[in-house]
């Protein structure tokens, strides 16, 4: 029998190379987790600007399938029942671009609970919406699926949103046209 060659009767693993691949796991796990760390990071902060882009599309939508003299509007910065949201999406009736008691509410958002450590960016001035009468910024989507104001006028804005992690930072544009948009910045 010569030194160093199994003959087929010997089947298995032997603890030492059991050990050998487990160390190699446990250093290419040490090499991989800050990077997984910061992608997760990144993830988050996309994930949110595709959310609230979808979110803007749905109210778009919305509206025109509610037809008639209402909006599906979109206010930000909203408390209802005693709960702070960071936006609604609803069925506004009175078109006064203002969350009232009766009208269908679609969507309620606080976004650290969707999304830990994701913020709207103060530096950035947070929305850029126009005000409604209660100094919430608020758009309304009309039966065309296009963005107004509360005077009726079309009217485009943006959200800036950070992951307070890493600074991460993006960009959602919604034109006077409708169109929506996302950006890092």
């Amino acid at each position: 029998m010569r030194l160093g060659v199994r003959g087929n009767s010997e089947k298995g693993v032997t603890i030492i190379e059991l050990a050998v691949v487990v160390a190699i796991i446990g250093i290419m796990a040490l090499f991989m987790t800050p990077g997984l760390g910061e992608w997760l990071q990144n993830y988050r902060i996309k994930q949110a600007a595709r959310d609230m882009a979808a979110d803007f599309q749905f109210a778009k939508m919305k509206a025109v399938n509610l037809s008639g003299l209402r909006y599906c509007a979109v206010t930000f910065d909203i408390t209802v029942n005693g709960v702070r949201y960071d936006y609604l999406i609803y069925s506004d009736n009175d078109q006064n671009l203002e969350y009232d008691a009766g009208e269908a509410l679609f969507k309620s958002v606080i976004l650290t609970n969707e999304y830990r450590s994701v913020a709207f960016d103060t530096a950035k001035g947070s929305v850029t919406f126009p005000h409604n009468t209660n100094s919430q910024p608020s758009v309304g989507f009309d039966s065309r699926g296009l963005p107004r104001n509360i005077q009726g006028n079309f009217q485009g804005g943006s959200v800036y949103l950070i992951n307070t992690q890493n600074n991460k930072a993006r960009q959602i544009d919604l034109t006077a046209a409708g169109a929506i948009s996302i950006a890092e910045y």
